[in-house]
């Protein structure tokens, strides 16, 4: 089927012109850069690093089993804290009000990624409370595992008798 043709004489010519996509890297669209990795990532690295290097820092955290949900914590840091910029730059009224019907208001949206991130924090003991507690269930097991050795030895003792 043969395109109509146009007062200029070229055939398939509407008249309209495709927008050029977007270059890479564009952020015209970027709000508050939470979820753009390209700059959450590399600050997450530097994040998890900074927690490794001190002297003081837990010696379970560099293990490698760790260094997902040390990841996963620094991203989820990160992603709070840009978004939480993002919302401290508006008014009261505007971080209250849903974008759109049936969303959240951007102010929850940041409490809800405040408390994901001190859920990652818990789960790897990084506030005092679940230190403490993972210190404690630690040093348990570790007594348990000397009991255990404690039974064993004596079993033997008293078996070779």
């Amino acid at each position: 089927m043969a395109g109509r043709k146009h007062k200029r004489g070229r055939e398939g010519w509407t008249g309209y012109k495709p927008p050029e996509p977007f270059a890479p890297g564009n952020s015209v669209a970027v709000k508050h850069g939470a979820y753009v990795d390209a700059v959450v990532v590399p600050q997450a690295v530097e994040m998890a690093e900074e927690l490794l290097t001190p002297a003081g820092t837990p010696d379970y955290l560099r293990e490698p089993m760790f260094g997902p949900a040390v990841r996963r914590w620094a991203v989820a840091e990160i992603r709070a804290a840009r978004a939480g910029e993002w919302v401290d730059q508006m008014g009261m009224e505007e971080a209250m009000t849903p974008p759109k019907p049936g969303t959240a208001p951007p102010i929850e949206t940041v409490r809800k990624m405040e408390a994901h991130a001190g859920n990652q924090a818990d789960k790897l003991g990084l506030t005092p409370v679940s230190h403490a507690k993972l210190i404690g269930n630690v040093a348990g097991a570790q007594v348990d595992i000397a009991r255990l050795i404690m039974a064993e030895t004596e079993g033997m003792d008293a078996g070779e008798n």
